[in-house]
């Protein structure tokens, strides 16, 4: 049994080292129910937006290879069960990830939410 251990590992050619053969988290996101972030809460994401009643979008710092190459799952926070969120198709792209959040009803409204996404980055 061996034990790696190192702050920084940075591949031959200078960049990012690659993972081969796992997955890693390229984003998550933290935000309340106007889509204000959480400043800790929030990785590879630059800005997010409110577009009306449980209608959000997040910009990402680094885009994925095609809005085809990601995968994210939504969240609600918060004690109200039967709340959850989906990926709203209509509005994500290579660089901006979208959900919709709604109640146990279906019906769109504003909740806290945290998202999680996986994918190949651009």
């Amino acid at each position: 049994m061996s034990t790696l251990k190192a702050d920084t590992i940075q591949s031959t050619g200078g960049g990012a080292a690659t993972l081969t053969s796992q997955v890693a988290l390229k984003a998550y996101i933290k935000a309340n129910a106007s889509a204000v972030l959480t400043a800790a809460g929030t990785f590879n994401i630059s800005s997010a937006t409110d577009h009306g009643t449980g209608d959000f979008s997040f910009t990402t710092t680094n885009a994925y290879s095609s809005v085809d190459h990601y995968v994210q799952t939504c969240i609600q926070e918060g004690s109200v069960q039967g709340h959850g969120g989906t990926r709203n198709s209509s509005r994500d792209t290579a660089s901006v990830i979208a959900v919709e959040t709604f109640n146990s009803s279906g019906t769109l409204t504003d909740i806290n939410h945290n998202m999680l996404t996986a994918g190949d980055l651009a």
